[in-house]
């Protein structure tokens, strides 16, 4: 899904968000890691920023 999120077009900070959603979804989510699904969220999307050189 994030594959064909990121194929589905030109990239854009919206399509990287999106694929980044698609990326944590199905996260198991507790009391303790709650914080770091935001956390994961962002690197994921940083990581395809740079490997997508859009600053």
């Amino acid at each position: 899904a994030v594959e064909a999120a990121l194929r589905a077009g030109p990239p854009s900070r919206e399509r990287l968000a999106a694929a980044a959603s698609l990326a944590v979804e199905g996260a198991r989510v507790t009391e303790d890691n709650r914080f770091k699904l935001k956390l994961l969220k962002r690197a994921v999307e940083r990581a395809l920023h740079t490997a997508l050189d859009l600053s």
